[in-house]
């Protein structure tokens, strides 16, 4: 019912919360607990990972500003205003800004991106229910200026560049950047294109051989074995290049992370799962 679905989007965001509040806290240094590798420039609050804690987030924070929408609508609606509706409004509104300082703290593009495109999904699905024209031109216009700014910041030539500059706003600046924006993921997916061939064999620390070795393709090599398998494949100009991956634990890609942990089995499995929850 109605009011189920209300209750678990509640309960998914306000589970957000004190996450978001752990993760701001350690962005102004007030960390109750400090762990090995932790970060004020880039916070993993409870997740311990920067991009796993933006990409948990960026799931719900539309989730928010669709109660948003919703209680403002609800508020303006013709069945009366109601002060509860106005008084949520306000509430998720707070949420929301939680969310989105705290995916912004974590400075993760990838995920970044992922948060705009879930936005324009959500804007063009209310302006379908809704029959606001007006919100299509709004999102195209508000994705133009966006474009341009990145462009701009970008090229360097511009106003942008000293804010661009910053060191949380450098890094998403560079996005179209070809040489600094992704020149990272295609080395770690170049070494993950490699390392699916299975053709380099295992060896424990006293020179015993993977005796699975022929089996590696079907079954992977098992969890977090990553940073294991790709020191075999390893290049010196990787080497190199990739000072800050020197402990590479996943290829920030899950396609080429359940192939080499799962193999061709698990990888087909995950496929076929994902393909039947979006079916059914």
């Amino acid at each position: 019912s109605e009011k189920q679905v209300d209750r678990i989007l509640l309960a998914i965001i306000l589970t957000s919360i004190p996450i978001c509040l752990y993760g701001i806290g350690q962005h102004f240094s007030i960390e109750p607990a400090i762990f090995q590798g932790s970060d004020t420039f880039r916070v993993g609050s409870t997740l311990g990972n920067p991009v796993f804690l933006a990409a948990y987030l960026i799931m719900i924070l539309p989730l928010t500003l669709s109660r948003v929408a919703i209680r403002i609508q609800a508020f303006r609606s013709e069945r009366g205003r109601q002060p509860l509706d106005l008084i949520l409004a306000s509430a998720y509104a707070l949420f929301a800004m939680l969310q989105a300082a705290t995916v912004f703290f974590t400075v993760s593009r990838g995920p970044a991106l992922g948060l705009l495109a879930g936005c324009v999904v959500m804007v063009l699905l209310f302006a379908v229910v809704w029959r606001k024209r007006w919100l299509v031109s709004g999102i195209l216009l508000a994705g133009l200026l966006l474009a341009a700014g990145l462009v701009l910041a970008t090229l360097g030539n511009s106003r942008l560049l000293d804010l661009s500059q910053r060191r949380d706003l450098q890094r998403f600046s560079q996005i179209l950047n070809p040489q600094t924006g992704g020149s990272s993921r295609r080395a770690i997916w170049s070494l993950a294109a490699q390392a699916a061939r299975f053709s380099k064999v295992l060896e424990t620390c006293d020179g015993r051989r993977d005796r699975l070795a022929n089996w590696r393709f079907l079954v992977g090599y098992g969890p977090e074995s990553v940073r294991h398998v790709t020191r075999l494949y390893r290049s010196p100009e990787y080497n190199r290049m990739m000072e800050d991956e020197a402990f590479l634990d996943h290829f920030h890609n899950d396609f080429w992370d359940r192939l080499l942990t799962t193999g061709f089995l698990g990888l087909a499995a995950s496929l076929a799962l994902k393909f039947l929850v979006l079916y059914y």
